[in-house]
Formats: C-alpha cells, sequence, structure tokens
C-alpha cells in the first residue's frame, strides 16, 4: 500500500482534520496506539490524485450505508479508491478491491477468512 499516500479515514468520530492519512501516518498511528474501529472506511487513493478531486466525491461510510452492497456483494464506495477496507459494527471487516490479487493476497495471510466473489 505504499504507493496510496492517501487513506481516506472515514469514522463516525473522524473530523475533517483526520480524514486524509498519509500512509505513513496511518501506520505510525497503528502501531503507536491500541484501539479499533468501529463503522470505519479506509479507502486507499493514488498518490497522483490531488486533495480537491478526491473531496469532489461523497466520501464513504459504513454505518447505517445501504449503498455498501450490491447483491450482497461489498463494493468500493469512492470513484477513485482501488481499494477499501471497511469495519462494521466491530464484529467483521471486509476488504474490496478492484484487483482480486488484492483480496487473495490477504487470504493467504488470513487462510480463515472468507472470500467474496
Amino acid at each position: 500500500m505504499k504507493e496510496y499516500c492517501k487513506i481516506l479515514d472515514i469514522s463516525s468520530d473522524a473530523s475533517t482534520d483526520e480524514i486524509k492519512k498519509s500512509y505513513h501516518d496511518l501506520f505510525e498511528m497503528l502501531s503507536e496506539c491500541d484501539f479499533q474501529w468501529i463503522w470505519a472506511v479506509f479507502s486507499a487513493i493514488p498518490d497522483n490524485i490531488d486533495d480537491g478531486e478526491i473531496l469532489k466525491y461523497e466520501l464513504p461510510y459504513a454505518d447505517g450505508n445501504d449503498d455498501i452492497y450490491i447483491d450482497n456483494a461489498p463494493i468500493i464506495q469512492h470513484p477513485l479508491a482501488d481499494i477499501e477496507i471497511v469495519a462494521e459494527d466491530s464484529t467483521s471487516v471486509f476488504i474490496v478491491a478492484k484487483e482480486n490479487s488484492v483480496a487473495e493476497k490477504f487470504h493467504d495471510l488470513f487462510p480463515n477468512a472468507k472470500m467474496n466473489y
């Protein structure tokens, strides 16, 4: 994910100043803190897309979002994102990506994860 230097962190308590995090900021925060996200969406957007372009679109969200699935399969919500990680109600997390290889790599690391494509 290093090529994705813009990560949208959309959670129920995120302020607009906290929405955009760099890859490095996100992983530094993860290594220093012991916490969990509930109802959060992380959108990996390529670094060459500027912030203004990103913010032209509705920001993704999980809590109460009936449009997060199409035909029972999760979808990428932000049109510029290549990968999204969604935490739902602290009971499940799913990864959806434009390339199936991303999910396959995740499944290789976590073989108990359910593949949904």
